[in-house]
């Protein structure tokens, strides 16, 4: 019976490849591409990020995009990130202000960095670096998943999976980057565990449009922390670029009963 991992039945050769192509994956396949080295990417998921998640991007991140020479595309797709705006805990958007949760925001301004951080959310910047992978002519898949892999002296054997299709292909490649996040396949085929408190918690999350952002203005917030209501305790809230000339787009979070408050934070504006 033939080994699927045999170097010598390999379908296809490549110097990196990088499993998973979210912020990561392709943040370092990007950095890779300017130094001359196309890998391949593969992604199980169908495309990029459908939800803000990560929503703000520190001025050292902002320092090594620039870099790559992408800080001027990231900057006409982030929102407004004003210097003296916080992380609020408030009474309610309209009511009174009881805490700055971040006053210090020296991560993404200082006089020590050319560049500032933003606020830009994942489902933003995501497609941002999707261009300028595919510009740089990496091999990126998506709906494409590791399956096995298989590390000796000279390299590593692996098989990968169309999930639209069900064909598995072979790739001999010189090195392994798993960017796969924390569920990732090849943390667990090499027995890497984990420690710490594990799932700290479960959230429900829901997009929305609404004319809020001068109740944001008038708070000075970028994110707000509000009293617990009856059925959640958090809500998060985070702006993205709409043809709108207000900001309209927002996603709602919520944590079922964990912690007294919830938060709001802004997603979108428009340019």
């Amino acid at each position: 019976m033939n080994n699927p991992l045999n170097n010598s039945l390999s379908d296809e050769t490549v110097p990196v490849l990088v499993v998973g192509g979210s912020l990561v994956g392709l943040s370092f396949s990007l950095f890779l591409a300017r130094q001359g080295i196309k890998p391949l990417v593969v992604e199980r998921h169908p495309g990029t990020a459908i939800h803000p998640r990560v929503s703000s991007l520190t001025a050292r991140t902002m320092e090594i995009y620039r870099m790559a020479g992408i800080e001027e595309d990231i900057r006409r797709e982030e929102p407004p990130f004003p210097r003296e705006f916080g992380v609020m805990f408030v009474e309610s958007l309209a009511g009174q202000m009881f805490d700055n949760l971040m006053e210090d925001m020296s991560a993404y301004f200082t006089d020590l960095s050319p560049v500032a951080g933003n606020g830009i959310a994942q489902d933003l910047l995501e497609p941002v670096l999707r261009a300028q992978v595919e510009q740089a002519s990496v091999d990126l898949r998506y709906n494409v998943e590791l399956i096995e892999f298989e590390p000796d002296a000279d390299g590593i054997s692996v098989v990968i999976r169309d999930r639209i299709s069900g064909e598995t292909r072979r790739v001999r490649s010189e090195y392994l980057v798993a960017a796969d996040g924390s569920k990732s396949v090849t943390r667990t085929q090499l027995g890497i565990g984990q420690h710490g408190e594990g799932t700290i918690c479960h959230l429900i999350s829901m997009v929305f449009d609404a004319d809020i952002h001068e109740l944001f203005n008038s708070q000075n917030a970028h994110m707000c922390f509000l009293p617990m209501i009856q059925q959640a305790e958090v809500w998060c809230c985070t702006p993205e670029l709409t043809g709108d000339p207000i900001y309209t787009d927002w996603t709602l979070y919520m944590i079922p009963k964990r912690k007294p408050w919830r938060i709001i934070q802004r997603n979108a504006v428009s340019g």
